[in-house]
């Protein structure tokens, strides 16, 4: 079940959140998708769409020797909704990602996904997810290693601070990967350094968290995934900052 005391920081440092579904290919080979989806929802929650031109390769192998090569166009559809600075992506491949610089809480995808689901149901749409993740891009403006305790735990502050202590280091990232039955979740965080590959002089921070399961799910069943999904990594977000972070937002 959902987490209805998730958190809203009135200063948000997420600058990226991405949901994504991955569709089997191969279900899509049909006039009606996306275009029956497209036209659902466009007016009712987007103001804009773009055609996005991809020049595909196609490779044939025999006896791993390339015997030839071809190209084509394919397209990307991408629906826009400008004020609310959100994107909704139906990819060539088969991936529906919805993006968004402007993330405050999990409000601002739930009603696209319930059009999308309504939208797939309506047209009777034969599909199934092979993949769905939610990834939450955090980054912290930070002027020096003192400061790195002021985002971070003490345990993840002092693990930064110790790659930071290596010479002549450009990037100081470390990765966690967690198993969680069908649940997986990977965590990244440290100093990517904006002037890579550059010394590092600068000590902004991120933390992303990437949450996804990566079996097989009916429409039916999305909204449930995205929730377990969304509860598991605010709750790594809650283990790995420094809780006196929310607590001085909470008091503003």
């Amino acid at each position: 079940m959902e987490n209805k005391n998730i958190l809203t920081l009135e200063k948000n440092y997420i600058t990226q959140f991405i949901l994504r579904i991955d569709i089997n290919p191969f279900q899509l080979q049909t006039e009606k998708y996306p275009n029956v989806i497209i036209n659902h929802i466009m007016s009712k929650a987007f103001n804009r769409r773009e055609k996005q031109i991809i020049n595909k390769i196609n490779f044939r192998f025999n006896n791993e020797q390339e015997v030839s090569k071809t190209s084509e166009e394919v397209f990307n559809y991408i629906l826009i909704n400008e004020q609310k600075n959100i994107k909704l992506t139906f990819s060539f491949d088969g991936a529906i990602i919805f993006h968004t610089t402007q993330y405050e809480d999990n409000s601002i995808y739930k009603d696209t996904i319930q059009l999308l689901l309504e939208a797939i149901k309506v047209n009777s749409l034969d599909i199934i997810a092979n993949r769905i993740g939610m990834r939450y891009i955090n980054e912290f403006p930070c002027s020096n290693t003192k400061n790195i305790s002021k985002f971070f735990n003490k345990t993840i502050a002092t693990n930064i601070k110790n790659m930071l202590k290596e010479e002549k280091i450009s990037r100081a990232i470390a990765q966690e990967e967690y198993n969680n039955s069908y649940l997986k979740l990977k965590v990244q965080y440290g100093v990517p350094n904006k002037f890579y590959p550059a010394v590092i002089n600068n000590y902004d921070l991120l933390l992303d968290i990437d949450s996804f399961d990566n079996t097989q799910n009916k429409p039916e069943q999305w909204e449930e995934v995205i929730s377990e999904l969304n509860n598991q990594a605010y709750n790594k977000f809650l283990n790995v900052i420094n809780p006196k972070l929310i607590q001085s937002e909470r008091t503003k």
